[in-house]
């Protein structure tokens, strides 16, 4: 069974966060990769804690989703990859936003991350054209625009 909760205030699912992460199996899909002190996560997420949910599978934190200034930011831990984790907290972040009112959400991503690209345009999103410079690595943005019905 898949469940989705807040983060807010729970020390426990800051670390998770935290681990996950900085997780050897997943951090190269993060834009910045940076080792993260558990000072510097629990600082963060007191800023960004109603931001953030944790999935439950079968009660157990398998993945992590949070959405700032309309930019979500995914992960899934790998024991729990092409369980329907990832799916589920996309869905739940778009309702979220769309129900604050928003008409769009956005992510970056790069050209090695082709699983994660397929996932975004699978579910809806599209490349605008947008490309960035990170420190000579080029992001491309994706963008997905809500129908008035989020479901």
């Amino acid at each position: 069974m898949i469940r989705l909760v807040s983060v807010s205030g729970n020390e426990e699912y800051y670390e998770f966060v935290r681990l996950l992460r900085t997780d050897e199996r997943v951090c190269r899909g993060f834009i910045e990769q940076v080792k993260i002190t558990p000072e510097q996560q629990k600082e963060y997420m007191k800023r960004y804690e109603n931001c953030y949910w944790i999935c439950l599978y079968n009660e157990c934190p398998a993945g992590f989703i949070g959405v700032i200034d309309n930019d979500i930011r995914i992960c899934t831990h790998p024991d729990f990859q092409g369980k329907g984790v990832a799916r589920q907290l996309l869905a739940a972040a778009e309702t979220s936003l769309h129900t604050m009112g928003c008409s769009r959400a956005t992510l970056d991503t790069t050209k090695l991350l082709g699983r994660a690209i397929l996932f975004y345009t699978h579910n809806g999103y599209r490349a605008t054209g947008n490309v960035k410079d990170f420190f000579g690595m080029p992001l491309f943005e994706y963008m997905k625009i809500f129908a008035d019905e989020i479901g």
